[in-house]
C-alpha cells in the first residue's frame, strides 16, 4: 500500500521538488475534508508513538545498560532512574541535532548505518558461532574501533568535499574501512584465545 501510494504521488505529483511531502501533498489533492484530518490524525499518531518508544529505548539503555553496568548498579533504583532521565533528555537532543544536520530521512538511515553497523557487525555475528567468539576486550575493540574509524571516514569526506561530493578515504564507502578494523581485532581476538582458554 505504502509503494503504490508512493507512486500514485510519484504520477499524480510530477513537479514535487521535495519527496518527503508526496504523502501530505497526495491527501491534499485526493482526500475530501474529513477523511484528510483522518489521515493527518494517523500519520501524527504513527510519529509520535514510534519517537516515545524510540527515545524511551534509549533512555533505558543509557541509564540501565550503559551506566548502571559501568557504575556496577544495573540493580540501583535511584540510579537507573536518575540517568534514564539524563539518557531522555540526551536521546532527544542528539535526534534533534542530528535531524538538522542530516534533514533527509535517507541521509539518516545512510549515516547511521555506516557509522553503526561496522562496529556491530562482526561482534554480533561472531557471537552466534563458537569457533568464532573471541574474548570480551577484543570485541569491545571491534565495536569502538569500527564504529570511528567509519564515522572519522565519513566526517573527513564530507569535510574534504568536491564539487558537493564527499572524498572518502581510499576512495571507498566509510563502512569498509570500519569492517576492516574491526576484522582486524576480530582477528586478535582469535590469536588471544588459544592463550587464555
Amino acid at each position: 500500500m505504502t509503494t503504490t501510494a508512493g507512486l500514485y504521488a510519484r504520477a499524480s505529483l510530477p513537479t514535487l521538488s521535495q519527496p518527503m511531502y508526496s504523502y501530505p501533498l497526495l491527501a491534499e489533492v485526493t482526500l475530501p475534508t474529513i477523511a484528510k484530518g483522518m489521515f493527518y490524525i494517523g500519520m501524527l499518531a504513527t510519529i509520535m508513538s514510534t519517537l516515545s518508544s524510540l527515545t524511551l529505548i534509549s533512555a533505558i539503555t543509557i541509564g540501565k545498560d550503559i551506566v548502571g553496568r559501568w557504575k556496577n548498579a544495573a540493580q540501583d533504583s535511584n540510579i537507573v532512574q536518575r540517568w534514564t532521565k539524563i539518557g531522555l533528555v540526551l536521546s532527544a537532543l542528539f535526534s534533534i541535532a542530528l535531524a538538522i544536520i542530516v534533514p533527509s530521512v535517507v541521509g539518516i538511515w545512510y549515516t547511521i548505518g555506516s557509522c553503526i553497523i561496522p562496529g556491530l557487525l562482526v561482534p554480533v555475528l561472531a557471537s552466534y558461532f563458537d569457533r568464532l567468539k573471541i574474548p570480551a576486550v577484543y570485541a569491545f575493540g571491534a565495536m569502538v574501533n569500527g564504529c570511528f574509524i567509519s564515522t572519522a571516514s565519513l566526517i573527513s569526506g564530507h569535510l574534504n568535499a568536491y564539487n558537493g561530493v564527499p572524498t572518502y578515504w581510499f576512495g571507498i564507502e566509510p563502512m569498509y574501512p570500519g569492517l576492516f578494523f574491526a576484522l582486524f581485532w576480530w582477528g586478535l581476538g582469535k590469536l588471544e584465545k588459544p592463550r587464555i582458554t
